[in-house]
């Protein structure tokens, strides 16, 4: 690609929605190998780097690649207020690179194409910054606060109530898959989104964000799904 370009996995030890998940075994491997293998297949980065407080998750990153690097990061950035782009800015700050892309493990049905599109599209036109998105089945018209106390609703923020589902507006959510970044950029902004940043439209059944048993159910099905279909691609 002729830029230094990171990958950055993230891997704190800490997980209130599902205990252990990075490690917790994903359609016949560690879930965070599912994110280890579509950074290596996208053959877009000149260095992978798993940044984890937890010694297990780098043990077994060690043990599955040898080209990915395991770095164990300063455990005050493995707490639940911590935002993961004070985990991306840790790493460029200690490994030189002009961009970045930021690989939540959380996210392992993104694949190696995904990755090889944002990142032809950042060099290309020399982004600042691109997040992933996919598009909402639930419009925030149709959304309230509800006080359980007394059973009461109040409409959210400054929406209206649409009653028609074909009038309500196409809005779209970050899925948490991808994150590229110019490297100087992040530095400055200490942030993955503003007014810079451009969108990267994936289909729902890529952007399966793992945070409960129900989101690893769903991907375990996804994933056994896709990889049945490649084996019988190969037959």
């Amino acid at each position: 690609m002729g830029n230094k370009i990171l990958a950055i996995i993230p891997a704190r030890k800490g997980s209130k929605g599902l205990k252990e998940k990075n490690t917790r075994t994903l359609a016949g491997k560690p879930m965070i190998c599912w994110t280890i293998d579509a950074a290596r297949e996208s053959a877009c980065f000149d260095q992978i780097i798993v940044s984890s407080d937890d010694e297990n998750v780098l043990e077994i990153v060690s043990k599955y690649s040898s080209e990915v690097i395991a770095s164990l990061r300063d455990s005050n950035l493995g707490l639940d207020y911590v935002p993961g782009v004070e985990v991306a800015i840790d790493v460029i700050k200690n490994n030189t690179c002009e961009y970045g892309v930021f690989l939540q493990p959380t996210s392992p049905l993104r694949t190696a194409s995904d990755i090889k599109e944002i990142c032809d599209k950042g060099l290309k036109e020399k982004e600042f910054s691109i997040v992933s998105v996919t598009k909402v089945d639930k419009t925030p018209n149709w959304m309230f606060r509800f006080d359980k106390k007394n059973n009461t609703l109040e409409q959210y923020e400054k929406t209206e109530v649409i009653p028609i589902r074909q009038n309500t507006p196409e809005l779209y959510q970050l899925n948490g898959a991808l994150y590229f970044f110019n490297s100087e950029w992040l530095r400055r902004k200490k942030k993955f989104i503003a007014r810079e940043t451009k969108g990267f439209l994936m289909p729902k059944n890529r952007s399966v964000d793992v945070d409960t048993i129900e989101d690893f159910w769903l991907a375990e099905k996804l994933l056994t799904e896709r990889v049945k279909v490649k084996s019988n691609s190969r037959d």
